[in-house]
């Protein structure tokens, strides 16, 4: 669960010859970056370190520097965490022969967890926005405690986080459905399905409350799971699925050829960007397109509404009603 995250200005930039280079100092973050603990329990981006969160006895700087020296190789990044209550850094390190490898660094006594070999998959720039800074922009606008509580999964359920990404939903899913749950992390992009694979990792660590997460690689018109398998679909920024794919049939037939009878597919995106991009000029023009789209394929409206308080969004649930 993250709490804060600690960033090397060298990890924002597709020059990655000064990575690892001297950390600035702390920086307050501008007001507008700071989200209020209560928008989102799971994260919060500061560049002010002190106090430390009660628990944290080793800063950002010091972990890093714990992880390039046991590794030599150059940290090019941190980020703090929490899970189950313990504080970690995972810090990115850039090693020689330019290999990369995360450490898992215990943020109570500074002693190395775990050390994972990474992998840059297309560039530098792409990995850190999809492992750091794609959960940062949702961060007071998605508020994943909201979506769970409304989205109503229940313990041994099977899911499909189609689009997954970095995780953001799929981990809480997975604390949703339980151990006798099950949680597909589906995606098509590479870098997200490393950084997935680091993540659970990284999270065993402290046990096995993430072995109900299973990684699939998808196709871009097949999310790649077996018929009637999974009771729920979840998509967020569902506009993708049309950017990717041109219209999202294909992609919306496997999904409800997948789903059980009686299933649900989930859907949550943002207002404006799904117009942009879909080229309506209301929701109600985007939800009655979903609404034609879907039928044919068994699945009905029972829901639309938006119970996050950010008006930007919209929340569609849609179930299957055919055999």
């Amino acid at each position: 669960m993250a709490l804060f995250f600690w960033l090397g200005a060298a990890s924002c930039s597709r020059d990655t010859e000064n990575a690892g280079q001297p950390l600035p100092e702390a920086k307050k973050a501008p007001q507008a970056q700071v989200q209020p603990q209560k928008q989102n329990q799971d994260q919060k981006l500061i560049y002010d370190y002190f106090p430390l969160p009660e628990g944290v006895k080793i800063d950002g700087y010091t972990a890093a520097e714990t992880a390039a020296k046991a590794t030599g190789g150059k940290a090019v990044m941190a980020l703090s965490l929490n899970e189950d209550k313990t504080y970690y850094y995972s810090i990115l390190v850039r090693m020689p022969e330019d290999k990369w490898m995360k450490v898992i660094v215990n943020a109570a006594d500074g002693k190395i967890m775990k050390k994972i070999p990474s992998k840059i998959c297309s560039n530098l720039e792409h990995k850190i926005f999809i492992d750091h800074f794609a959960d940062l922009f949702r961060d007071g606008q998605r508020f994943p405690e909201i979506v769970m509580k409304s989205s109503k999964f229940k313990p041994g359920e099977v899911v499909a986080d189609v689009g997954c990404g970095s995780g953001y939903f799929t981990f809480p899913i997975a604390r949703e459905v339980g151990p006798k749950g099950r949680v597909y992390g589906v995606d098509i992009d590479d870098d997200a399905i490393q950084i997935m694979k680091e993540r659970l990792a990284e999270k065993s660590c402290f046990g096995d409350r993430y072995k109900n997460v299973e990684i699939v690689k998808s196709q871009i018109y097949d999310i790649c799971l077996p018929e009637n398998s999974i009771a729920t679909a979840f998509i967020c920024d569902c506009e993708l699925i049309h950017e990717k794919t041109g219209d999202g049939d294909k992609c919306f037939e496997s999904i409800a050829k997948a789903l059980k009878p009686g299933g649900r597919l989930i859907m949550l995106s943002f207002i404006d960007y799904q117009l942009e991009v879909m080229g309506f000029k209301s929701e109600k023009e985007n939800r009655e397109h979903f609404e034609k789209k879907l039928k044919p394929l068994g699945l009905e409206l029972i829901e639309a509404g938006n119970p996050l308080p950010n008006p930007n969004n919209f929340f569609y649930i849609f179930k299957k009603t055919v055999k």
